[in-house]
């Protein structure tokens, strides 16, 4: 019997209807000779994501132990009311180690064979099993939070270690969207897209799959689907490079949750830079689009960008280290937007920066900051301008003329 690994959300069951709807789904597939394999997630991303970076869930605003009980309880909600409709079913635990992280530092997440072994058992006669997916065991034997889409990147472990070559990210969306701005009319479903062009939506804000999650599956070669349960041939694949006749760009990316960070009349001498990022780096503070700009008199000001929730601790070490290193000052933003384009095709059309640019002048958008790579351009702008932009710049490239 084929195995079918799915990570479902609680957030996709508010009504009976929701669980009638994935009993059809299920039932159809074990009609069709496949096994579900369920990887849940029941955290919440209204309440933010930590990420990975505190190794456990200690500082956290939410209690560590009723969100493992939570996922836990709601593996076994699903489990009842599948048996109950004749599906059988068995629901696992965090403690029970499907899912193990190698070290406490870096994240890394496993099936290892004892663990695979367990699940084996079940899925060998036919019972589908029903896994918590945001949680592995960290090597001191506490849970470890993956996020509030850590279930993502469970999945396509569990994927890995079944040497299967698909998952399925099943949501209340028939799959991606061409933009993350509410208020778009003509936005465009996304049929497939490559691993690096979700990285990069990833990176630019747009809700898609975890990147630690499609980083490993294009490590494995691993196909993500995005899609409903009752839709899977009409949702997003993510894969390796799309083949074929491909628009240039794919999406139209707002963020909205950055802030801007300068440190002024930093000496220009080996090392200065150094010492900065080190500084922030052992604050646990991550940085994106470092801009150093030159200025006469041996002084350079350098600007990057960081989260919003980073702001406080980021001004504070930055003022800390702008003194150890003779600089002149620190100053902030935190009223800017990231605007970005992304599609593989921008490295072979020379035209597409200009195209953007144009467009923002255009509208009297004026750029503060700008990154590009093989497959994104991105510009800051004023928080006042940002959802401008993102209209003008999807009438443009995605939008049928």
């Amino acid at each position: 019997m084929e195995l079918k690994v799915i990570r479902i959300l609680e957030e996709m069951f508010n009504e009976e209807k929701d669980f009638q709807g994935l009993y059809r789904s299920l039932k159809r597939l074990c009609d069709y000779n496949c096994l579900p394999v369920l990887v849940v997630s029941s955290t919440n991303p209204d309440g933010g994501d930590p990420g990975y970076g505190s190794d456990t869930l200690k500082g956290l605003d939410r209690d560590p132990c009723l969100m493992v009980k939570r996922e836990d309880r709601f593996c076994q909600v699903i489990s009842v009311i599948l048996a109950g409709k004749s599906l059988k079913c068995k629901s696992f635990r965090v403690e029970d180690n499907i899912f193990k992280a190698r070290t406490s530092r870096d994240g890394t997440v496993i099936c290892e064979r004892e663990s695979l072994s367990k699940l084996q058992e079940v899925t060998i006669n036919g019972i589908i099993p029903i896994i918590p997916g945001s949680f592995s065991l960290l090597p001191e034997s506490e849970p470890g939070y993956l996020g509030w889409n850590g279930a993502d990147l469970s999945a396509v472990v569990l994927v890995e270690a079944l040497q299967q070559t698909q998952c399925y990210l099943w949501s209340g969306k028939r799959g991606l969207s061409s933009s993350n701005l509410p208020g778009i009319s003509t936005l465009k479903s996304l049929g497939r897209i490559s691993y690096g062009e979700c990285l990069e939506m990833a990176a630019a804000g747009m809700n898609v799959p975890s990147a630690r999650a499609v980083e490993r599956a294009e490590n494995s070669n691993i196909r993500i689907c995005v899609c409903r349960p009752d839709g899977q041939e009409e949702g997003t694949w993510i894969m390796s490079e799309v083949s074929g006749k491909s628009v240039i760009i794919k999406a139209v990316a707002l963020d909205k949750e950055t802030a801007k960070i300068a440190v002024l009349g930093v000496p220009d001498r080996p090392g200065i830079a150094a010492r900065l990022f080190s500084g922030l780096a052992a604050e646990g503070i991550c940085v994106e689009m470092i801009l150093q700009s030159v200025m006469r008199g041996q002084i350079n000001d350098i600007a990057f960008l960081v989260d919003k929730r980073d702001i406080e601790k980021t001004i504070t070490a930055c003022r800390d280290l702008s003194r150890q290193l003779g600089a002149q000052g620190v100053t902030f933003d935190t009223e800017i937007a990231r605007v970005s384009v992304v599609g593989a095709g921008i490295s072979s059309h020379a035209e597409i920066p200009s195209r953007v640019f144009s467009i923002l002048a255009g509208k009297g958008i004026n750029i503060e900051m700008i990154s590009a790579s093989s497959m994104a351009i991105t510009c800051v702008v004023s928080s006042l301008d940002g959802e401008a932009a993102v209209h003008a710049l999807h009438h443009e490239f995605m939008e049928d003329k």
